[in-house]
């Protein structure tokens, strides 16, 4: 039979092994670029595009841009705004 305290000894090793694990995923995902997927403020979209809260709005209501309500707050997809952005140079 194992010595309990080898048993232990295991055991804390593999935990410690466990914390140090999610510490390095922990940082590689506050590390991370942002997906083309993720979502963004209404704020941030306007400073992406380079538009005023106003003109933002506008183009919600013209079905431009798809804005997203989650809890109570709106949202839009890096994704959408970096394809309206590639239309915009277009235009110009």
């Amino acid at each position: 039979m194992e010595n309990p305290f080898q048993i232990l000894e295991t055991k804390m090793q593999s935990i410690e092994k466990s914390l140090n694990d999610l510490r390095t995923l922990i940082e590689q995902n506050q590390t991370q670029t942002p997906t083309q997927n993720d979502l963004i403020s209404p704020e941030e979209a306007c400073e992406l595009l380079g538009i005023s809260p106003v003109t933002l709005h506008r183009w919600e209501k013209q079905n431009k841009l798809k804005v997203y309500g989650i809890g109570g707050k709106r949202y839009l997809k890096r994704s959408e705004i970096e394809e309206s952005l590639t239309l915009k140079e277009k235009a110009s």
